[in-house]
Formats: C-alpha cells, sequence, structure tokens
C-alpha cells in the first residue's frame, strides 16, 4: 500500500518537473548495511571507527520502523543515548534525500557532517525530519545517535534519490482550490486594559487573522472582570435567568474591539482561563452543579448572539466548552474521568438551545486518544455529539504537527463522528518546557527558551510557524489558532522586552499578507521543504511562498512552470539578519534560485506580477 501511494506521488511530481514517470517510480531506498551499536553514551560523543571498533555490537536494520528498546532499556534518560553506526551503498552521483523521524530526539550525520539534528513525535515517520545532500558513488558512513521517548523506542530511517533535481516545483498555471484562511487564527486581540497607552490596531490588522480565540485574555487585561465565566457570572448561587446576575460590560467591549478593529471573527472559550496559583486554586475548581453552570453558559451565549440581557446578535459560531482538563490540575482541579459527564451535560444544553451553532472542545493539552476515547463515548451514550474536537501542540517538529489531523481525522471516522471538525486551536515552536517554567528550571534552560537561535521568538519559531500552516493546507484540519497572546510577552507575545517586533510577528506578518494577495491556491511540491504557491483572483499576480526550517544548504532552486508569464519578479526574505525585507532573486528560464546568508531556518516570499 505504501509504495502503491509513494509510485502515485512520484508519478505526479514528475509530470511537474518535466521527467519521466517510470524512472521516478523505480527509484529504491538505499540499504543501511555493516551495522553495529554501542548503548549508553553521552549526547556529545564522537563517532569514531576506533569506538565502533571497541565497544559496537553488531545490529540488523531493515526498511520501516526500528523498534530500538533493546538498546535503550526501558527507562527515559535524556542525558544518554544509543549511537548506530551503518554503511550505505550509492549507486550514482547525485542528489540523495535522506529522511528519518522518532518519537524523541535524534541526530543523523553521513561521512561526519551532521545533516539533521530533530525533536521527535509520535507516531514517527520519515517525513518527520529531511535534508538534500549531494553524495557520490560508491560507500558512505552514517551516524545516529537516539535517546528513546516515553512510550516507546522507535525511529524511521529512509536514504534515496531525489525525485526530481530542485529543491521545489510549482505550476502556477493549474489552480487547486483557495488558501485556507480558516487555518489562519490566534489567541491574540487588541489590549483592553491599556489601550489609553498602547493601541495595537494596525499591527494586528497586518496580520489578516480570521479567527481570534478568548482563552487567557484576562490574564493580559489586568484588572478587568472579562471573558471568564467566574468575572461574568461570579455569585454561583444566583439565579442565571436573571440578566442583572450577569456583568459583560467589559466583555462586550473587548469582543467589539476583535471585530471591528481587529477585523476577526471570535472564537469564544467558555470555562476560565489558566490557573498558576499553586497547589490552592479558586477558578479552575469543578462546578458543583453542572446543570446550573451550563445555564449560565447558555445565558452567555445568548447574550451575544440573540440579543438577550441587552446582548448582541454577533456572529460568533464557535463555542469551546473549557480548556486543558487534562492538564496539572491548573485547568481542571479533579481527576479527568470527572470532567467527562460535565462536558456532555453542558453540550446537551448548549445544542439544545443554539443547534445552529457549533459546540465543542475540550481543548486537551495534546492530541491524546486515550483521552478523547471516553470522552466520545460518553456523548454517544448521551445521543449528543461535539461539533468540533479540539487540542493543543507545543514542539519543534512541523511535520510531526502536520501530521496530527490526518490521525486525528481517522480516530473520529472510526468512532462514527465522521461531521465532527478537527481544530488545533494552541500550537507554538518550543524546544522544552523546562525554559518556560522560570521557577522550575536552570539559568540555561531559560536563556536557551527565550533567547539565542532556539528560544521562542527565534528565526527558527517564525519559519516554523510557516512551515505549519503551509503544511496543513493540504490536511483535513478544519481550525487553527496559534498561541500568540499578550503583546509584549516575551515567550509567546510579538514584540521583545525592547518593544521591537519579533520573527514570530514577521512570519504571521507574511502569511497574512499571502492569504490576502494570493487566494487562489495553485499545485506545489518541495522534497525538504515546505511550498505554498498562489495567485491573485484576477491571475495578473502571484506568489510563491516557501519556508526552510532548519535547512543545511545556503541555496534553494525552484522550477516554476508558467513563470515566463510574469515580467516583474521580485523576493523578500525572513532570516536572522532581515524581517521580510527584499533579497535578488536569479531566474533562468523557469527556475528562480534563492540563496540565503548562511545554512539554518529562512522564508522566502517570491512575488510575481503580468
Amino acid at each position: 500500500m505504501v509504495k502503491k501511494i509513494l509510485s502515485t506521488i512520484l508519478a505526479g511530481l514528475a509530470i511537474l518537473a518535466g521527467a519521466a514517470g517510470k524512472e521516478n517510480m523505480d527509484r529504491k531506498l538505499l540499504e543501511l548495511t555493516n551495522c553495529r551499536v554501542i548503548t549508553g553514551m553521552d549526547w556529545n560523543t564522537v563517532p569514531s571507527d576506533r569506538l565502533f571498533g571497541e565497544k559496537g555490537e553488531k545490529i540488523v536494520l531493515g526498511e520501516g520502523l526500528w523498534d530500538l528498546e533493546k538498546y535503550t532499556g526501558k527507562q527515559v534518560d535524556q542525558a544518554k543515548c544509543i549511537m548506530i553506526r551503518g554503511e550505505v551503498m550509492v549507486p550514482k552521483t547525485g542528489k540523495y534525500l535522506l529522511g528519518a523521524g522518532a518519537d524523541w530526539w535524534f541526530k543523523i550525520a553521513i561521512d561526519g557532517e551532521k545533516l539533521i539534528d530533530g525533536a521527535g513525535c509520535t507516531p514517527p515517520s520519515d517525513k518527520d525530519s529531511r535534508a538534500i545532500r549531494n553524495l557520490t558513488a560508491g560507500k558512505h558512513i552514517v551516524d545516529i545517535h537516539f535517546s528513546r521517548g516515553i512510550a516507546s523506542a522507535c525511529m524511521c530511517f529512509s536514504l534515496k534519490p531525489v525525485p526530481y533535481e530542485s529543491d521545489a516545483i510549482a505550476d502556477l498555471n493549474k489552480s487547486t482550490g483557495r488558501i485556507r484562511k480558516e487555518l489562519h487564527g490566534s489567541n491574540t486581540t487588541l489590549i483592553l486594559s491599556s489601550r489609553a497607552l498602547n493601541q495595537y490596531d494596525e499591527a494586528l490588522r497586518k496580520l489578516n487573522f480570521t479567527y481570534t480565540r478568548t482563552h487567557d485574555w484576562a490574564l493580559w487585561n489586568s484588572g478587568q472582570r472579562i471573558i471568564d465565566t467566574h468575572f461574568i457570572f461570579p455569585l454561583m448561587h444566583l439565579d442565571p435567568k436573571d440578566p442583572a446576575n450577569y456583568y459583560f460590560d467589559a466583555t462586550d467591549e473587548i469582543i467589539r474591539l476583535a471585530q471591528e478593529e481587529g477585523g476577526m471573527e471570535v472564537f469564544y472559550r467558555l470555562g476560565s482561563s489558566i490557573e498558576h496559583s499553586g497547589e490552592k486554586h479558586f477558578n479552575v475548581i469543578p462546578p458543583k452543579d453542572h446543570e446550573k453552570y451550563a445555564e449560565v453558559l447558555a445565558g452567555i451565549v445568548r447574550h451575544y448572539t440573540r440579543g438577550w440581557a441587552n446582548g448582541h446578535h454577533y456572529k460568533i459560531r464557535y463555542w469551546e466548552i473549557w480548556n486543558e482538563p487534562d492538564g496539572r490540575q491548573n485547568m481542571w482541579d479533579a481527576p479527568y474521568e470527572t470532567f467527562i459527564p460535565f462536558f456532555v451535560t453542558v453540550l446537551k444544553r448548549l445544542k439544545s438551545e443554539f443547534p445552529e451553532m457549533q459546540f465543542g472542545g475540550p481543548a486537551l493539552c495534546s492530541l491524546r486518544l486515550p483521552l478523547f476515547k471516553p470522552l466520545l463515548e460518553a456523548c454517544k451514550a448521551a445521543g449528543v455529539a461535539p461539533d468540533f474536537i479540539s487540542w493543543h501542540c507545543y514542539g519543534s517538529n512541523p511535520a510531526g504537527l502536520i501530521r496530527q489531523p490526518a490521525i486525528a481525522r481517522k480516530f473520529l471516522d472510526e468512532m462514527g463522528f465522521k461531521k465532527t471538525k478537527l481544530c488545533i486551536n494552541e500550537w507554538h515552536y518550543l524546544e522544552s518546557w523546562q525554559g518556560v517554567q522560570s521557577a522550575n528550571s536552570s539559568e540555561s534552560y531559560r536563556k536557551a527558551t527565550l533567547e539565542g537561535p532556539t528560544c521562542l521568538q527565534s528565526t527558527n519559531s517564525g519559519v516554523y510557524n510557516l512551515a505549519v500552516l503551509i503544511g496543513w493546507q493540504d490536511s483535513p484540519l478544519d481550525l487553527a489558532m496559534w498561541y500568540g497572546s499578550s503583546w509584549d510577552s516575551p515567550a509567546w507575545g510579538y514584540r521583545s522586552v525592547f518593544r521591537e517586533f519579533t520573527k514570530n510577528y514577521y512570519s504571521m506578518e507574511l502569511f497574512g499578507r499571502f492569504l490576502r494577495e494570493y487566494p487562489v491556491k495553485c499545485q506545489s511540491d518541495a522534497i525538504a521543504h515546505y511550498i505554498l504557491a498562489g495567485r491573485s483572483e484576477d491571475g495578473s499576480n502571484a506568489g510563491i511562498l516557501l519556508a526552510d526550517y532548519k535547512g543545511s544548504s545556503e541555496t534553494i532552486e525552484i522550477l516554476a512552470a508558467g513563470l515566463s508569464a510574469y515580467n516583474k519578479i521580485s523576493a523578500v526574505v525572513l532570516d536572522d539578519d532581515r524581517n521580510n525585507e527584499p533579497v535578488p532573486v536569479t531566474v533562468t528560464g523557469e527556475k528562480i534560485l534563492l540563496k540565503k546568508k548562511k545554512p539554518g531556518s529562512a522564508t522566502f516570499l517570491i512575488q510575481l506580477q503580468k
């Protein structure tokens, strides 16, 4: 089945690249032979013939998924790894594609040159991390460092000829639908609490977000009683049918700002913002009376969509029940199992009064199918189905995040929820949580997370954002919101401590611009990069967005069919030194050559005019 799918993909690419389809379908994986493994090694150990000769144990590795638990053991030890050395015989000099994935950390070198230094995801795929290298005919040495994950010790590896010579291809003559604006959302809005001092209206509109999710708004609007249920209906012993028992004024204003000044559609999270208050919580305590709490939520929905309580008739279609009930009790201060009947009660109540709207949730911390399963089973038993399920993902592997919607879609379909939508409404680049919770982390972890090339505001982060948004275009994902929160947050915001816009801001501005100017999607594909091609509605302009995440090459070649129809070609780049600034473009026939200053992450937007 895998070979059949691969053959179909390669055949299609051959047509685009002008190559022979049969030649591409005949390409085979190169075999890793004469493998040896060493256990209990330090991550910084340099492989050598002598080391493997003295300590190496023979190991046979085939195609597909490797289970390495025999060598890693069952316990996770992030300070230690296993090292594997093997040989690969290259039949012909040319470009080769190295692909790898693992459920935790790994790095791969060929002939001593590190090509992949990857973070894992589950289940692993050889599409998770990719690199292209020119290899000469003959024998080459492959070295792998690998550290197991919590659940398993699995890894994928492949090495094969590239399916086409250019790094990426596009056909500007062939449209394939629309750029999906519903995937370009955030948790961001304009700040109400300091609006007299700082206004970000123009900067926010440039990002061109489609949706804004209301979660955590109360945390960065100090002193304002907004959004969260305990601020709108503070005294739970009162009657939820009496409008006098609600306080809507501040929430009315911040929702107005989001819609009218920010140009975004509101995605409303019902419940509470996260509560980092320590062992004792006040806002995320489970409601004692589920039915009464559901009535309160119905009052909130009614106010904003039916005009109740001197309210509004806003177009707020999506309503999310709670946030991260599977977290560390800072969102639901009780076992997860107790959340399930609450969710079902609220879902039934809201859908009964507002059948035209979309209700779902519960914004799990990650795509934890074993936790979604009992929740959905309880819904099915109660005769109700969520309109969407939602979850979060913080990590640094774009390919793994891009694959999650397909996994979730298959899971929902098999459970009988074929109409239930998919929503990832918190996602962000993150190398390690150990640097974010500063009270629990060392200075070195904090600096790595908040400063330098791997930090939350780095070029890696900005290019990761674009890689994910590009990759999701061909996924079954229905809605997405990036977790950008307060504008001046050193971790999750858009400006540095010096109030300069960060790489995250410029990445979202670049995608917002692409979405605005080139809404018609064109056919494109890339080997180890992420590419998106589009046209304007009238076809007079076109754009190509290419994200090179942690790429080791300094040049990128794009073969673009239909390029000759455009008279003016320009480009801008987002990298370590430049923020969407113009760069030279070399055009030869239908080939575009882009040059980076150095290896590493960068994104180019190529703009074409007739």
